[in-house]
């Protein structure tokens, strides 16, 4: 809730952006509570594992990681 005030904007009600520095995750939560209304939901922040340095087998390159795309699949497929 406290972040919310971060996103109002002086050229339009919400900006998708925080007016301070930092707190990114938590600036992207804040502005897509604003869209969900009543419904349960969550904000995976993966940006900080997106791009992986060097080759993996299963990626066929240097190219995003990927990074809990298996956990969540596996979780969506048991509910």
């Amino acid at each position: 809730e406290c972040h919310k005030g971060h996103l109002k904007g002086a050229v339009a009600d919400l900006r998708n952006i925080n007016a301070g520095q930092g707190a990114g995750s938590t600036a992207g939560a804040a502005f897509l509570s604003h869209f969900v209304g009543d419904l349960p939901w969550a904000h995976l922040d993966i940006a900080g594992t997106a791009w992986g340095a060097e080759e993996r087998d299963y990626q066929g390159g240097s190219r995003g990681t990927g990074v809990g795309v298996r956990l969540l699949v596996d979780w969506l497929e048991s509910i």
